[in-house]
């Protein structure tokens, strides 16, 4: 996949304030909410808030972390479904690597995983 490249998470993404937005933290990294203004020319014609995946490069030290971040990467981009989120963006800056998913209220994988095995297991 192409990732391009900025100083800073806060370079491309002036609204995000640290664990002010952070929504969730795990393994593959940290989540945060963040407005994300489009625009056109100079000119801003719409904000969205995006879901922000921080992965710091050095969670991905070995070559098969960094090859299975990548494939993340390919298989959201690939994804065209109204039930998955959208993957807007991904770059990089020296020390993270950064996905611009879109936004979406609920809750995480590991609740609904839970919710389905309770569910499985009070059906038996």
């Amino acid at each position: 996949p192409t990732i391009g490249y900025h100083a800073s998470v806060n370079q491309r993404f002036p609204t995000l304030k640290g664990d002010l937005a952070k929504v969730g933290s795990g393994g593959g990294g940290t989540v945060h909410f963040v407005e994300d203004n489009i625009t056109a020319g100079n000119q801003i014609i719409s904000t969205r808030t995006l879901a922000v995946k921080v992965v710091k490069k050095s969670t991905a030290r070995s070559y098969h972390m960094w090859k299975l971040l990548l494939r993340e990467v390919e298989l959201q981009q690939e994804c065209n479904h109204p039930n998955i989120a959208r993957l807007y963006e991904v770059f990089q800056t020296p020390t993270e690597v950064i996905l611009g998913i879109e936004a979406a209220e609920g809750r995480s994988l590991r609740q609904a995983w839970e919710i389905i095995k309770r569910q499985d297991h009070t059906s038996q």
